[in-house]
Order: C-alpha cells, then structure tokens, then sequence
C-alpha cells in the first residue's frame, strides 16, 4: 500500500500543492518581518523628523486645553456650590486628572529623539545590498521561523533571534553568517510535512490521504492568516503615507494644517484662563498654577 501511495497521482498532488503554499508562507513571513524590522522602523523615523516637532508641540497644547478647559469647569462647580476656589488644590487635581496627557508629551517626545537617533545611525542600504540582505534572511525564514518549525530547537530559535536582529540593523555581515552557519550545521529542526504515514491510515474505506488533506488545509488557513496580517500593515501608519512623504505638495499641505492646529489652540487656552480668572476674581493670575 505504501508503494502504491508513493506512485499515487493524488499523493504527488498534494504534495505539490504543499510545497506551493509552503513556499508562498516562506514569502509571506519574510515580507512580514521585512516590514516589522526595516520598512515600518525607517518610514516612523522619517514621518517623525518630518512631523514630530509640530506634533510635540500639539501634544503639549493639547494638554494646556483640555487642562484649562477642566479647571473652568471645576472652579464653576465649585461656584456653583458655593464653596471656595483653591487654586493649589485645583492644580492637584488637574495633575492626576491629566497625567495620561503628560504621558503622551513624553512619547511624542522621546519619539522624535528616537527619530533623531535612528536616521542617524542608519545607513541606508543600496538596493544591491538590500535584495541580499532579503535573499539571506528569506533562507533563514524558511529553515528557522517558529510557524514552520514548530519544535525548533533552543539553538535554532536563537539563530532565528539573531536572523531578525540583523534584519532590524541591516546587518549584512551577520545576516550572511548565519546563513553560512545554516549551511554548515545545519538545523535541528524536522521541517513539517503532509501527513501520509500507511500505518495510520489503514481503517477500512478511510480515504488514505485524508490526514495529509488535513495538513494543507491548516497550511492553507495559516498562510491566508499571514497574509491578511501581512496587507494589513500596509494599511496602517506609517506604511499607508510611506509614499507620501516623497511629495513635496502633501508634506506641505500636512505642515500647513499643523500650524494652523498650533495657531487655534492657543486661543482656546487663553479663552479658558479668562473665564477662570473671572471666577475666581483675579484676572491679573489666571495663568497661574496651569
């Protein structure tokens, strides 16, 4: 029987299709990771340097505002309950209230000393250089990654941890030495396969390929699962204005809008510390304790 599933014209079938949708995974995990580790990373620097000082700057106002706008309501209810307005104990609130803003001025400004750092310290790769840096780590996807060697060894999952690092740097010299080290040793891991062992399949009228048809099956959903993951990032920021920032037109109109941003917000802020200063009868502090 076994002979027989060999020369088995279903058998070579299936197998073919495995082998075609193994290796459209292989392309799908890199393009994924090439994404995660190089475009993604690079394309954030770029919007940022472009963009993130004016989006410092809006995170901050926007605190100011919804911090000035918080403080007027609070001095009305206060007023309203005929109860007195403390100025110190306002602020207190408003700095627990308002933290996850605070936080967000953090972010946005550690963002753009990442930004900073990261172009600086990045040398863009020449396209040569970039398809060989593609090449080695697409090898390396195929006999390292984790979902098509579910039971790697501790030694190959490290070098897979090593394959993503280099991709991260673009490190071509390591990239290629794993290869090299791939080559030589070789992996511990049995790479997966359609299932078609005889002795499992000799129940009576039992379709003896159903197990292997199982296996494409679940490569077939893993990978259009990949896929989608994969499309998705082109949809996201900042893949989905990556083209953009090489228009001059669109940077300009995105740096017009955030000045005007940057030039409407402050006179909400001052609005609110007027009405402030009005409730509490003091319009010569009313920025005091913002």
């Amino acid at each position: 029987m076994a002979y027989d599933m060999i020369l088995s014209p279903e058998k070579t079938l299936l197998d073919l299709r495995f082998a075609v949708l193994r290796n459209r995974l292989v392309d799908t995990l890199t393009e994924r990771n090439m994404l995660v580790h190089q475009r993604i990373p690079y394309f954030k620097a770029r919007y940022t340097h472009e963009f993130g000082d004016e989006e410092l700057q809006l995170a901050i106002l926007d605190y100011q505002a919804a911090r000035a706008s918080a403080r007027v309501r609070m001095a009305q209810a206060l007023k309203n309950q005929g109860k007195p307005i403390n100025a110190s104990t306002l602020a207190q609130q408003l700095e627990v209230a308002f933290h996850d803003k605070q936080a967000a001025i953090k972010q946005a400004s550690d963002l753009v000393t990442w930004a900073t750092d990261h172009l600086e310290n990045t040398t863009p790769l020449s396209p040569e250089d970039s398809e060989k840096l593609h090449t080695d780590f697409k090898t390396l996807v195929k006999a390292l990654h984790p979902d098509l060697h579910p039971d790697q060894s501790p030694r190959d999952a490290n070098l897979f941890v090593l394959a993503q690092t280099a991709l991260a740097d673009g490190n071509l010299d390591l990239m290629a030495t794993l290869v090299e080290l791939l080559a030589t040793a070789g992996t511990e891991s049995v790479p997966a396969a359609p299932s078609t062992d005889p002795a499992t399949m000799t129940a009576p009228g039992a379709d003896p390929f159903r197990f292997a048809k199982r296996d494409l099956f679940y490569l077939a959903q893993r990978y259009l699962h990949e896929k989608a993951q994969t499309l998705a990032l082109y949809e996201e920021w900042p893949l989905n204005v990556a083209g953009l920032l090489d228009v001059p037109r669109w940077v300009a109109q995105q740096h017009a809008h955030y000045q005007q941003l940057l030039q409407q917000w402050p006179l909400q802020v001052a609005a609110d510390n007027v009405r402030y200063g009005v409730l509490i009868g003091d319009l010569g502090g009313i920025n005091d304790e913002q």
